[in-house]
């Protein structure tokens, strides 16, 4: 092996590799993405391997790619980039090799936790698959095939050397996302506080199940910080590293965040994290302890490094969770505002553009205003939205952009600068086309299945306890009605 900046290269088998002769551990490090290969991946691997022998004499070695390791300590070493098929690898030599397997006899050596449900649903999934091609596997001599996988190994005993690889190697499964980069930058700020980083780690973890971090973080954060004035278009993965990667800053002090006047804060300069104590509001006089809905952080402030991302993060995890996931009490305001996406929204299978546009509005408003008439907002909303689906026949990528876009001013910026709800209220008003419902001619036909307008009218009309005959004419004077009803 050759030796350059500390970092190591060199080639094995996955026999030598486990083989543990100095007594070394291999571990996975809490802040790596779940195991994600499904059956199909197995399968693939698995075919891959075998056409290759079948083609070539069975003492030629099969290549695997690389494996990136950390090394932690004297005998610790992290997998930072090949967790993947070195997990399938294992689950493979568990089905075949049973009390001889490295899991079984290698187990106090082999640190693979896995406390995603991602990751132990996959793993299930993926053995009961092997056993029942456990047959096949040992009829084509897996057992001999095994110890002919080789593998390039390269060790670092540098974290920002390891972070740097895992940043830019070709991955042999799936792609990376953004957000996947975002959580290992991130990481990387806290490498000399592991406490802190297992704890964030986990709760990235537990946030990001069915890949949700990626929803929050394209259609809801980026948007709702960058789509100002007339500037307003989709993101790429570029400009999401730009903005909460590159853009963000070094903490003045460390473990502790700036924070800025809001409806949240009137008193505290700074918010520090530890990871026993948890959560604090610094101020002159008193602290604080607080839950992360109630960090008294906004959508568009500068991010911190490290800490400063991760709360974030879990701030508006939480707002969104609380806004669309979690059920309240139809008599609250978020219970009626929730009851009325529900019964429009969600039941009249509005277009999925669409409500990403109301979801980005609402999270807005609510950041600005929190619960505080959130309900006639969610009505008003609702009219300028509205009628863009009555006027236009389709429904396109680009239709929450124009509707931002095009008018006389931004309405995510209106929301962010109003001082007082109605002003916001007004302004929709004001920009709503409202001779498009006094002149709407969509009838709704007595049939199994309607059509997407058809839909959208007739679940208004049942929400406002109207006809199904009835037309939109008076929609203005319904919201009207409601909100006088709900003061």
């Amino acid at each position: 092996m050759g030796n350059l900046n500390s970092i190591l290269a060199g080639t094995c088998t996955i026999k030598d590799l486990f083989s543990f002769e100095k007594n070394y551990t291999i571990s996975i490090p809490d802040y790596q993405r779940a195991y994600v290969w499904d059956i199909k991946k197995v399968e693939s691997l698995i075919n891959d391997i075998e056409s290759f022998y079948k083609e070539n004499a069975q003492e030629i070695y099969y290549y695997l790619g690389s494996i990136l390791f950390y090394k932690k300590d004297k005998n610790t070493y992290e997998v930072i980039d090949g967790q993947q098929r070195l997990t399938t690898l294992l689950i493979i030599d568990y089905v075949t090799n049973k009390s001889n397997s490295l899991l079984k006899t290698k187990s106090d050596l082999i640190n693979f936790i896995f406390n995603s449900p991602i990751s132990q649903n996959n793993i299930i999934k993926n053995k009961d698959f092997l056993i029942q091609e456990k047959n096949n596997l040992k009829d084509k001599k897996w057992l001999d095939i095994f110890s002919k996988l080789v593998v390039s190994v390269v060790i670092t005993e540098n974290q920002d050397d390891a972070f740097t690889f895992f940043d830019t190697q070709n991955h042999r499964g799936i792609k990376l996302s953004a957000v996947d980069y975002l959580k290992s930058y991130h990481l990387r700020e806290l490498k000399e506080e592991l406490g802190k980083q297992e704890i964030f780690a986990k709760k990235w973890d537990y946030n990001n199940q069915n890949q949700f971090l990626n929803l929050l973080y394209h259609q809801i954060l980026w948007r709702s910080r960058m789509w100002k004035g007339r500037d307003v278009r989709y993101e790429n993965n570029d400009m999401l590293l730009n903005e909460f990667q590159e853009k963000t800053q070094k903490p003045e002090i460390k473990n502790r965040i700036n924070i800025y006047s809001n409806k949240k804060n009137r008193i505290a300069k700074s918010l520090e994290f530890n990871e026993y104590s948890g959560i604090t509001l610094q101020t002159l006089p008193i602290s604080l302890q607080t839950k992360a809905i109630d960090f008294p952080l906004e959508l568009r402030q500068p991010i911190e490094k490290g800490i400063g991302f991760f709360l974030y993060t879990e701030k508006y995890v939480e707002v969104y969770n609380n806004l669309f996931e979690t059920n309240h009490n139809i008599d609250s305001e978020i219970g009626l505002f929730q009851d009325f996406y529900e019964k429009v929204y969600l039941n009249a299978d509005v277009s999925d553009y669409l409500k990403m546009l109301f979801k980005l509005s609402i999270t807005t408003y609510y950041d600005k205003y929190e619960e505080y008439q959130l309900y006639p907002f969610a009505l008003w909303l609702d009219f300028l939205i509205g009628s863009y689906r009555i006027k236009l026949d389709s429904i396109v990528e680009l239709t929450p952009v124009k509707i931002i876009r095009d008018e006389s001013q931004n309405l995510l910026d209106i929301i962010l600068h109003s001082y007082q709800p109605d002003e916001v209220f007004h302004f929709i008003e004001k920009i709503t086309d409202n001779e498009i419902y006094k002149t709407e001619k969509v009838v709704i036909e007595f049939k199994t299945q309607h059509r997407v307008k058809e839909r959208y009218k007739k679940a208004i009309l049942n929400y406002y306890l109207k006809g199904i005959e009835s037309n939109l004419t008076n929609k203005k004077n319904w919201i009207n009605d409601r909100v006088k009803d709900y003061k």
